[in-house]
């Protein structure tokens, strides 16, 4: 895999030594971001080949912001970079994306198994855009 980009989104320390750990030995070029709204500043400097976010993150109880709105504002700007989604609850989210009949990300469940993160990253640049999301919504 030649030398990609990769923007990782997440506020608990576990889970980013986790996705660090999934990803070590992968040819990235790696920023973060630790709040929904940093992410979309970095979004907005430049294009990333992979964004990898939690579908929410503790800091943004309080407010509307998760890794949907997240995904679907990486998708208006950059539509062919693949979101990796993080959750416990696969099914629900992919709920959750239908009902707003929004493109549909990759989505990982939680606990991270690291070889499945890499397999879906390896995959996702496999796959165009258009055929991803016709893939996903069948």
């Amino acid at each position: 895999m030649s030398l990609k980009s990769l923007l990782l989104v997440e506020d608990h320390l576990p889970t980013r030594v986790d996705l660090l750990r999934a990803v070590e030995g992968m040819e990235l070029e790696l920023e973060s971001a630790l709040r929904f709204s940093r992410a979309k500043e970095w979004v907005a400097k430049r294009h990333f080949d992979f964004v990898i976010t939690e579908l929410s993150l503790a800091h943004c109880v309080e407010t509307s912001e998760d890794g949907i709105q997240l995904a679907h504002h990486v998708k208006i700007l950059w539509p062919e970079t693949q979101v990796i989604l993080l959750t416990p609850d696969p099914a629900a989210a992919y709920e959750r994306f239908l009902g707003q009949g929004l493109p549909l990300p990759w989505i990982v469940k939680k606990p991270i198994d690291p070889a499945h993160l890499r397999q879906v990253m390896e995959r996702s640049l496999l796959l165009p855009a258009a055929a991803q999301n016709r893939l996903n919504a069948a």
